[in-house]
């Protein structure tokens, strides 16, 4: 996103969403635009802005609030409660042994919660259908979901730590030279 686009899509908007904010505007158009450059100007659609108008109804989000607002709505993360099927599914299919060939993910995220559970754990989970206890089940579900959202929300953090970074070479290859 250009700093033009930045100014005509999202100040403007913010402006007209909150007009008594009297900050936005005087020189914040570059904290937007560096937080939100990577970003394509079409993801701040309409029914976007009506959602952080019920998340934010009397202040306007800072950029930061509104780059994480826009990453969470359009995120293709999937939920744990997902995660944790498609990891069981992955369980069934190849077994402690492995003999049907090594589990498939669908995620880094998925992935990296079951290498903090450990394979052995996720195979060895209590079936409470065939007798199995159903709190055991539960405790190893709250560790996978715990291990999963942590997961999601570090990839997360370097895609942000990336864009910002990305951003900031330009600026500060000028204060090099």
């Amino acid at each position: 996103m250009t700093i033009d686009e930045t100014k005509a899509h999202i100040v403007r908007t913010l402006i007209g969403l909150y007009p008594n904010s009297d900050k936005i505007g005087k020189g914040s158009e570059v904290g937007y635009h560096l937080a939100l450059e990577d970003l394509a100007a079409e993801l701040f659609t309409r029914d976007i802005w009506r959602a952080i108008l019920t998340q934010h109804p009397t202040f306007p989000p800072n950029p930061g609030e509104l780059r994480a607002f826009v990453k969470n709505v359009t995120s293709t993360a999937l939920g744990w409660e997902q995660a944790w099927y498609l990891a069981m599914r992955e369980v069934r299919r190849t077994g402690a042994e492995l003999w049907y060939g090594p589990p498939v993910f669908p995620d880094d995220a998925t992935a990296a919660a079951v290498r903090a559970v450990g394979w052995a754990a996720m195979c060895a989970a209590p079936d409470p259908r065939g007798g199995g206890s159903a709190k055991d089940l539960g405790f190893l579900q709250a560790r996978f979901r715990d291990a999963y959202e942590a997961a999601v929300e570090r990839h997360r953090r370097d895609d942000i730590a990336a864009a910002l970074t990305a951003s900031a070479r330009p600026a500060l290859a000028e204060v090099g030279s």
